[in-house]
């Protein structure tokens, strides 16, 4: 069928090439969605791996659309008379007369058309008085041909749509049901929404008169439904794959994020569960149109401060903001400030009696949104790969980022903010599980996967704002923390975190984060690469589209560290220690813990140091972590009183969280 295809192409044959096209699709509707090929690289996905002898969800869509493309065309050539001397037209015309079995006669200009099967199916669909009989021979003219020309290819056209979407749905099920990749059910949903939106769509097949309108309505809310659990899924690294950015960097993705945006925007009651996932949509989609942003900005009047947060977003007015040193305030600012102000006020309300409360899930995204916009400011900062990514998505809707701008007397909150709040979700085991449950999610898998969140960001705030390193070790100290981590992650922090972190902690943190999957990713730093080997260097500052980025993070070898050779070194800070030399602001948090581990883990940890010792001793020393050394975090930030307040980390975790425990 494929050569018959090319063959017609070749010889411009618009019949072969539409019932080629047909015969193709027909195929792929009829085969089993158990032998679909599903093992190909999308991002270098060409239509001559789809001519292959390969069956797939992407070969599908491009039969559909060719075949499509045909019938549309096919429909609108007919409805124009004058356009049918133009040659084009004039194939498209003579396809119908043949397919419908019509000699065309013309007399005196005016032409009549001759059925030459008068009991065809398509014929019983036309109103016997247009019928024009002549003993055995039946005539049509020209405009009630048209007519019944349009509403067969009409018809055909939304039934295979119909039997496409049907096809489409069920091999999302397959994907599902057999655990495929994230990637190919998000790209069943992109697919299945995309058919059912805009091809579909475009025919008036929406409105309630249709005979498949509210089947086709059920497919669009369905795939809406579906999605936004796959582009902000339990576990976050499975978002931030190539072949997922390059499928939410595509047309189809973002018009079903916006579906997913207007759905939310519908609903009229304000919940900060929906301005939490409204919030998370506009990070996670990149750039969006004017008329989506001030239909967000809108959809926000029941809040203050969320309301802050997108009119930020939407540039409409300029926000309130504490006294900078630095007159210049970029995009970058405002909303960090303003996203503070939102996630502050989302944490102190009291969960418990919220009928739509923010899940774990959507506060998290945020909080990590917030803690990337504050290290940003710094010029050089520390990353995972998989928030990096997202940074990526999001100025994608911005204006270009900015660096290296003084965040001023704002930053201390804010850190103190994120800190005591990572603090709280780990300290207090019941109430983040709790909270998890009426979020309507897994505990099992997700409470492991929030706890290696929490504590990821703990390594991100002591690489970008010197957080005192204690305050790691305390939290690992806690068996209820240090059981939910993976192994391999646990044991070097464990192990080689006491012991050498003064002298070098990025690249104890950079051998951690590679365990997990989501390496560290170091961005615009002149740091020597053979000091952390694990990391990915990285120059954001010099003038990079995101694709020259997207190639470092993701080299073609499949290599997790990038090449010091992609980096221009002269944009680079002269002094790799000039983004610390300001005084971190002073964070003071009560209830930091020393308790230690129960009795058997902690001789396997004494043991575990002794032997790392003895390893210390035979390597030579490694640079220090400026950050780490530099920050007045190290004796001031929070674990300065821990010694106070030994043992009392659960308790005050609770007091300080005002709305989320017990009722105000």
């Amino acid at each position: 069928m494929k050569e018959r295809l090319s063959a017609s192409r070749r010889n411009g044959s618009v019949r072969g090439e539409i019932l080629c096209a047909r015969n193709i699709l027909e195929f792929h509707l009829l085969w089993n969605t158990t032998d679909f090929w599903w093992e190909y690289d999308w991002v270098e996905y060409s239509e001559q791996q789809i001519l292959r002898n390969q069956i797939s969800v992407d070969s599908l869509v491009c039969f559909w659309n060719l075949w499509k493309e045909k019938i549309v065309r096919i429909i609108k050539c007919v409805g124009c008379a004058e356009m049918l001397g133009e040659k084009e037209s004039r194939c498209y015309w003579e396809f119908c007369l043949n397919y419908f079995g019509v000699l065309e006669q013309q007399d005196n200009l005016q032409g009549t058309y001759h059925l030459l099967n008068a009991d065809a199916d398509w014929v019983r669909n036309i109103d016997n008085r247009f019928l024009q009989r002549n003993g055995q021979l039946v005539a049509l003219e020209l405009q009630q041909l048209v007519s019944a020309v349009q509403k067969y290819w009409h018809s055909e056209l939304t039934s295979v749509g119909m039997k496409l979407l049907a096809k489409l749905d069920a091999l999302y099920d397959f994907s599902v049901e057999s655990s495929l990749s994230n990637f190919w059910q998000s790209r069943c949903l992109a697919l299945l929404h995309d058919v059912a939106k805009k091809f579909l769509g475009e025919l008036n097949c929406l409105n309630d008169s249709s005979r498949f309108g509210r089947a086709l309505q059920d497919f669009i809310e369905k795939s809406s439904r579906r999605y936004f659990s796959h582009v902000f899924p339990l576990d976050w690294r499975t978002s931030s794959t190539q072949n997922m950015i390059s499928l939410r960097g595509s047309e189809a993705s973002r018009h079903l994020l916006r579906e997913i945006m207007n759905m939310r925007i519908s609903k009229t009651h304000f919940s900060h569960g929906n301005m939490g996932k409204l919030a998370t949509l506009f990070f996670g989609s990149g750039m969006l149109d004017n008329e989506s942003y001030g239909r967000i900005a809108q959809s926000f009047e029941g809040s203050t401060s969320w309301k802050a947060f997108m009119e930020c977003v939407c540039q409409d007015v300029q926000s309130d903001l504490p006294q900078a040193s630095d007159d210049s305030k970029p995009v970058e600012f405002s909303l960090a400030w303003n996203l503070y102000g939102a996630l502050a006020d989302t944490y102190r309300a009291n969960w418990r009696i919220e009928r739509d409360y923010i899940t774990p899930i959507c506060f998290l995204y945020l909080l990590e949104r917030l803690l990337i916009l504050l290290s940003c400011s710094k010029g050089k900062f520390y990353a995972t790969k998989s928030s990096l990514v997202e940074w990526l998505i999001c100025h994608e809707g911005l204006a270009k980022p900015s660096f290296t701008f003084n965040l001023g007397n704002c930053l201390e909150p804010i850190i103190g903010f994120v800190t005591s709040t990572i603090q709280q979700l780990l300290c207090d085991k019941g109430e983040t599980i709790e909270w998890i449950r009426r979020s309507n999610l897994n505990v099992t898998m997700y409470y492991p996967l929030l706890v290696l969140k929490l504590v990821l960001l703990v390594c991100l705030l002591h690489l970008n704002f010197g957080i005192d390193p204690h305050f790691l070790v305390d939290l690992l100290e806690k068996s209820w923390i240090s059981e939910q981590l993976p192994p391999e992650f646990r044991r070097i922090l464990l192990r080689r975190w006491r012991l050498n972190f003064q002298k070098n902690s990025m690249g104890i943190l950079a051998e951690a984060f590679e365990k997990v999957d989501d390496p560290l990713v170091i961005t615009n730093s002149a740091a020597d690469c053979s000091s952390c080997p694990h990391a990915i260097i990285l120059d954001v500052k010099s003038n990079r589209c995101k694709e020259e980025i997207m190639k470092v993070l993701f080299p073609k070898d499949g290599s997790a560290v990038s090449s010091c050779k992609s980096r221009n070194l002269t944009e680079f800070s002269k002094d790799s220690s000039s983004s610390s030399n300001s005084a971190a602001p002073v964070v003071h948090l009560d209830g930091a813990n020393t308790s230690s581990l129960p009795e058997q883990e902690t001789g396997i940890a004494k043991e575990e140091e002794k032997s790392e010792a003895v390893e210390a001793q035979k390597t030579s020393d490694v640079k220090k972590d400026e950050q780490a050394s530099s920050s007045s975090f190290s004796h001031t930030g929070v674990v300065g009183n821990r010694n106070k307040n030994k043992g009392n980390c659960k308790s005050n975790g609770k007091q300080n969280k005002k709305g989320r425990g017990k009722k105000k």
